[in-house]
């Protein structure tokens, strides 16, 4: 199995915490923004959001999976081919049908 490697980021976000917000007396330390983690292997990404405010300790995890499997990519292609060009398929399993005859009558 090949191993992907990791990709990550991590940025500012431009929301306030909503914890912090929601405390009396908010006003007086300025604002305090989320900060964003994401960590993706290619198949699956999980994104963090974090207050760095000491005293707060917010965190929400999310997790999030690409839309496209490729398995299923790949058999939607396929349908498509064959809605598109029927008669070059049907042409190509009698081919084959035939071959696969020949070579069982031979044996």
């Amino acid at each position: 199995m090949t191993v992907l490697e990791k990709q990550h980021t991590y940025r500012i976000t431009l929301t306030r915490c909503p914890r912090c917000n929601a405390q009396p007396g908010s006003g007086s330390w300025g604002p305090t923004w989320l900060n964003e983690l994401t960590i993706g292997d290619g198949v699956q990404s999980v994104h963090a959001l974090l207050c760095r405010r000491p005293s707060c300790g917010f965190a929400e995890i999310r997790g999030l999976r690409c839309a496209d499997a490729p398995a299923a990519s790949r058999r939607s292609w396929l349908r498509a081919a064959v809605a598109r060009h029927p008669f070059t398929f049907a042409a190509a399993a009698l081919v084959n049908g035939i071959a696969a005859g020949v070579v069982l009558a031979l044996t």
